[in-house]
């Protein structure tokens, strides 16, 4: 779990936030950091048009537990206040209002390899010249329901909580970490399975003998996790809807504090699709 702040988080004493569940605290918390105080104050003069992209897995699932435990234990007293929050889009509704942001605020709803998906929306609105900037989130917060499931097919991953953000902007600044590529998304189907599928994003981001690989966890002694384990060794921790926004983030902070002129990520989801991207320092 997210450790408690020792001391109180400013921003959390925003009425937009009085009632919210902890996936919106993380999201809302790592946006405020990639935007920064100076976009955040022109997104609120109505100086700058902001996009917003949430990328969940299992969005606000305490807020749905509790309501809906409500429901079936007695529905004459179940708390209308906690319906608002079990819908995947609330948190990032609450950025937007806390921004007095007026661009589009959209969420997506995928394995843990939607995150880039959410990457190439948010390129796309930028070459469209509909915003100024996009910021792209992915979050999770514990659940006891989906971190059991997780045991049951990787018996030693250690599930965890939190956010990471992207905020993207059209630059020609020099040193300036930029997307070169994303890969199509691979789904796994019938007549491709998920090594397969794997392989081929492996295939599609293309070859860097420089390039630093990040990968979404280590070995677990599961199956989903060969192909990985095949390719390379050194990977991050399972944070389901949020692995692959840090895996992004990590890989930004290695290209932007110049450890590294390339980075690889791949991304091979729960469920649906495997996944790469090329970042580089220009």
């Amino acid at each position: 779990p997210v450790p408690k702040p020792e001391t109180p988080l400013p921003f959390l004493r925003n009425p937009r936030l009085r009632r919210c569940s902890p996936i919106t605290r993380f999201c809302v918390a790592a946006s405020l950091e990639a935007l920064g105080e100076e976009r955040a104050a022109l997104v609120k003069a109505g100086q700058y048009r902001l996009g917003i992209i949430f990328v969940f897995m299992n969005g606000c699932v305490n807020y749905s537990n509790r309501f809906y435990g409500e429901v079936l234990a007695d529905p004459e007293l179940a708390s209308p206040i906690l319906f608002p929050e079990t819908v995947f889009n609330a948190p990032a509704s609450h950025l937007a209002a806390m921004l007095e942001s007026n661009g589009p605020a959209d969420t997506l709803v995928g394995d843990s390899a939607q995150f880039l998906s959410a990457v190439e929306l948010g390129i796309e609105w930028l070459l469209d010249q509909c915003v100024d900037g996009v910021l792209v989130a992915g979050g999770e917060e514990l659940d006891w329901l989906s971190s059991e499931a997780t045991v049951i097919f990787s018996p030693r991953t250690i599930t965890s909580e939190g956010a990471g953000a992207l905020l993207l902007e059209c630059s020609e600044s020099q040193g300036a970490p930029q997307v070169e590529r994303i890969t199509p998304a691979f789904t796994y189907a019938e007549d491709r399975s998920r090594e397969k599928a794997y392989q081929q994003a492996l295939d599609a981001v293309g070859n860097h003998p420089d390039a630093v690989h990040i990968l979404q966890q280590r070995n677990t002694g599961s199956m989903h996790d060969q192909p990985e384990a095949f390719h390379l060794q050194d990977t991050l921790g399972h944070t389901l809807g949020a692995a692959l926004a840090l895996q992004c983030v990590f890989a930004k902070t290695l290209l932007k504090d110049n450890s590294h002129r390339n980075a690889l990520i791949l991304h091979q989801g729960n469920n649906q699709q495997a996944i790469g991207a090329h970042f580089s320092r220009s």
